[in-house]
């Protein structure tokens, strides 16, 4: 719940600041950790699923860094969709710098928690 009302663009969302303290790695992590545990205590309750999943991102840091067939990892709470149209939707929105530099990622998951039913 906390994850899904806080898809706003507004800087003291849950999810931006949660992930601002993910990728700051910062003093402030300590204080997140028991709500790590409630968040991992509450997917440990779904069926996991194995499945391809895709992420759509209108505005990356380094493109060239990522190469097909290289793992990556996001640090922070990412969604993706197993829709490939809604993902590529994601990947078209403007980006702040008001350019277009989409980038489409394919994931395949082993152990994935599908939370949408949820929220």
């Amino acid at each position: 719940v906390l994850y899904t009302l806080g898809q706003s663009n507004d800087s003291t969302s849950f999810y931006n600041v949660h992930n601002e303290i993910l990728r700051g790695r910062d003093d402030r992590l300590a204080h997140l950790l028991s709500i790590f545990a409630l968040v991992e205590r509450g997917l440990s309750k779904i069926q996991g699923v194995s499945t391809t999943a895709h992420r759509g991102v209108s505005r990356l840091n380094e493109p060239n860094k990522f190469q097909v067939g290289k793992e990556v990892c996001f640090s922070s709470i990412t969604s993706a969709s197993t829709s490939k149209v809604v993902a590529c939707a994601f990947a078209k929105t403007r980006s702040r710098t008001g350019r277009y530099e989409p980038v489409l990622f394919e994931m395949n998951f082993c152990d994935a928690k599908a939370i949408s039913p949820f929220s």
